[in-house]
């Protein structure tokens, strides 16, 4: 079935620029676990996940690798 469109907003991304866009949700597994999230609609229908999808999956962005990584628990 695939992500609906559900309602347009105006999204803030992380180069400082601004964009109407259309957000809805997706089923979205990794990691073993799966959870139902929220997209944002990007140029020709690629879904952008943002920080709540990375934290329902602990998940990190490593920007030397450019790949995702689990963040090292922190120690106190």
């Amino acid at each position: 079935m695939g992500a609906e469109r559900k309602q347009e907003v105006n999204v803030g991304f992380g180069n400082g620029t601004t964009e109407d866009c259309y957000v809805g949700e997706a089923r979205i597994a990794c990691t073993g676990t799966e959870w139902t999230c929220p997209v944002i609609f990007g140029a020709d229908d690629v879904y952008l996940l943002g920080p709540t999808t990375l934290e329902l999956f602990n998940l990190a962005v490593d920007p030397v690798r450019q790949e995702l990584v689990s963040p090292s628990p922190v120690r106190g």
